[in-house]
């Protein structure tokens, strides 16, 4: 992607929305990590659905990636992981995630959770490009 303007973002259906946000009270410490399943269309990442991993170094296993992607007929569009530190995210840079989307969790200043989008590419190097997160936002009633 050299030379290039990353123009990705991910859009978050409601119902996936709601079980980041479930992650984000239920994970409390622990590394909560998973998959995210969903489509791509044109520059944007559409999340509908999150399968929980059985710890944060399964998402980074490209058998495991292949085997659950087969399984959900190649929806797997990328990974969430309940900690934001680059570190955490670092295990990622490999072949098998190329291309995939990324959220990782984040705490705002009020304390609430919040999530940050990267895009994983690959141009001589393994590197992480922001993705903006756009959600449905709440209706007023």
């Amino acid at each position: 992607m050299s030379g290039q303007k990353n123009n990705m973002d991910a859009y978050l259906t409601p119902d996936a929305r709601l079980a980041l946000q479930a992650l984000a009270v239920t994970s409390g410490r622990a590394a909560s990590a998973g998959f995210l399943i969903g489509h791509v269309r044109g520059g944007r990442f559409i999340v509908e659905g999150l399968v929980p991993a059985a710890s944060p170094t399964t998402i980074s296993d490209p058998e495991i990636f292949f085997r659950l992607d087969a399984l959900y007929a190649g929806r797997i569009i990328g990974f969430f992981l309940a900690a934001s530190a680059a570190s955490a995210r670092k295990p990622l840079l490999r072949p098998h995630a190329c291309g995939k989307l990324v959220l990782a969790a984040r705490k705002t200043p009020s304390g609430r959770s919040a999530w940050k989008g990267f895009l994983i590419e690959f141009d001589g190097e393994f590197s992480f490009a922001r993705a903006q997160i756009i959600s449905e936002t709440e209706r007023k009633p």
